[in-house]
């Protein structure tokens, strides 16, 4: 079966992965395995998808990738200040 939509679905930001599928070997599809051939799942996965990328869901929020880092950050500090106050 054709992983394409696989493929991208998990690596489509990663340069590493794209370098290492260009050196495996890959042939033609076969028409059975062409775009025509969706199942019905993937075709409504591929709607959903659509739908959430248009909803904006897909795009990168830093203000809120600030805030949990920081949120870590404080964790931490936290825990070390209580490790070097003798809490075990």
């Amino acid at each position: 079966r054709d992983a394409t939509q696989a493929y991208h679905e998990f690596h489509q930001r990663s340069a590493k992965a794209a370098k290492f599928l260009k050196t495996l070997p890959s042939r033609e599809a076969q028409p059975s395995e062409s775009e025509s051939s969706k199942d019905g799942l993937v075709r409504d996965f591929d709607e959903l998808r659509m739908q959430l990328e248009k909803e904006g869901f897909f795009k990168p929020n830093y203000a809120h990738t600030v805030y949990r880092l920081a949120e870590l950050a404080v964790m931490c500090v936290a825990g070390v200040a209580l490790w070097m106050q003798g809490y075990k």
